[in-house]
This record gives C-alpha cells, structure tokens and sequence, in this order.
C-alpha cells in the first residue's frame, strides 16, 4: 500500500472515530471539504503545513498522524478515586478487547477476582478498597497483562476541566 493510501485510510478512521463529517473536520482545519474528501479518497498529494493543520485538528502530532503502525484505538482512560490514568496499549483495543476488559473491572471486587489474585500473589499488603490510586492503576496493567495478554503503560494525567465545543 502506497503512503498517500495509509494516509487517506488513517485520516478517514481518526476522523470519524473524534465524530467530525468532514464537513465540520474541514472548518475546524480551515481546509477545504472537497481537499479532505480527495486526501480520504487516496488522490491528493499532501503538503507539510495542511498535514500540521489535519495533525492539529485530530490533537495529535504529525508523527502520530503518520505512524501507521501505531493502532488508532489504543488507549484507555482509567479514573481511580478521582484520579485519572491514561493507559496505552500497542495494540489495537477492539471492541472486544474493551468489553473484556470492562468484564475484569467489574468483577474486581469479587473475592475471587483476577484483581485479588494478582494482588495476593504480587505482595500489596491492602485490601483493593484500600489500596491507592497508583497501586490499583499498576494492579489493573498487571491483570490486563495476565488475562487478555495485553501490555499496557499507565500514565496519570490531571484533568481539571474539559470542554467539548
């Protein structure tokens, strides 16, 4: 596959998956519809500064933009008593994967939990409910490892106000 193909075929999944037509991706760009239509369509040449525009308008750099290795569904927002952990995985997060995960989390506070194994066998002296934020995010990266063979990396990240226009 040609990189004009991997570019039309990346921008048209990233821009759907953020919801933006490509009617509203274009005014938030300040690129023309019928420009990003021919980019997704594989049939327009991209020059560096509308590349940076497309990169800006999906919040992501050009070099995340461009890596096509790099799964588009990759990361997870976990909120631990108020505490937020952005994980990312390596790998593409399906729907599947997702559901699976959220089976695991909810699930964590059976007595028999993947969570209480883990945590049992790896040494953290608290109880789940007591444990904080940091050792229940590592915790939870440990039991998608073991259980989904899933490598994550958690990151916490302070999110005091978010605004969707």
């Amino acid at each position: 596959m040609l990189v004009i193909e991997k570019l039309a075929k990346r921008l048209k999944e990233l821009r759907s998956r953020q919801g933006y037509s490509q009617e509203t991706f274009a005014k938030k760009t300040g690129i023309h519809r019928t420009y990003i239509a021919s980019i997704e369509a594989g049939k327009r040449n991209v020059s560096l500064i509308n590349l940076e525009k497309i990169a800006s308008g999906l919040d992501m750099t050009i070099s995340d933009l461009v890596d096509f290795e790099k799964p588009i569904n990759h990361t997870i927002l976990l909120n631990v008593e108020n505490e937020t952990f952005l994980l990312e995985s390596k790998q593409e997060l399906t729907l599947e994967i997702i559901d699976e995960i959220e089976l695991l989390c909810r699930s964590a506070n059976n007595e028999e939990s993947e969570f209480n194994e883990v945590r049992l066998r790896d040494g953290y002296e608290d109880e789940l409910y007591e444990m904080n934020p940091y050792d229940l995010a590592e915790l939870f990266q440990k039991v998608v490892l073991e259980n989904l063979n899933i490598q994550t990396v958690f990151k916490p990240i302070n999110i005091e106000t978010k605004i969707w226009l």
